[in-house]
């Protein structure tokens, strides 16, 4: 393999690591609350990149273990009941009821009604989390940033 070849294997790579943690799931401490903040997040997470179908949108709920995560998936419509993330079937489902929620509303819409965000109860662990996460990243670019030029 020539030099250019390595440079581009390595680069596709880079890039493909990255899409790939896009479209992840990733515990956070909050959910957003207001539809322009969830506008926002949802713009961050961009999950239009994770699938060609443009069917995965963007969702900040609990999952079974009651952490809140960010996840691209299907929106589905809810009765009366709080939306959770399945991370084995990686899917939403109907949860605990919501005395709040309407009789009949989409999960894009759940940033309505707080009574699905569960409090949360350790906020080092994301914040350890996403702080390794960044470092890895980080080390990841540099390393590819290193091979490239060292030719």
């Amino acid at each position: 393999m020539n030099r250019k070849e390595v440079n581009f294997l390595l680069l596709w790579s880079y890039l493909l690591i990255n899409l790939a943690s896009t479209c992840r799931e990733k515990t956070v401490i909050t959910c957003p609350t207001t539809e322009e903040k969830w506008q926002e997040a949802s713009l961050r997470k961009n999950c239009s990149s994770c699938t060609t179908s443009n069917v995965h949108v963007y969702h900040c709920v609990a999952n079974e273990n009651g952490h809140l995560i960010e996840v691209c998936t299907n929106s589905i419509f809810l009765q009366e009941v709080c939306p959770y993330y399945d991370s084995v079937g990686k899917m939403l489902q109907m949860g605990k009821a919501c005395t709040r929620c309407p009789p009949r509303y989409s999960s894009t819409n759940v940033y309505n009604y707080s009574e699905c965000f569960p409090p949360q109860v350790s906020h080092h662990s994301g914040g350890i989390r996403k702080y390794c996460m960044e470092k890895s990243y980080l080390l990841s670019t540099l390393m590819i940033l290193w091979v490239i030029f060292r030719y």
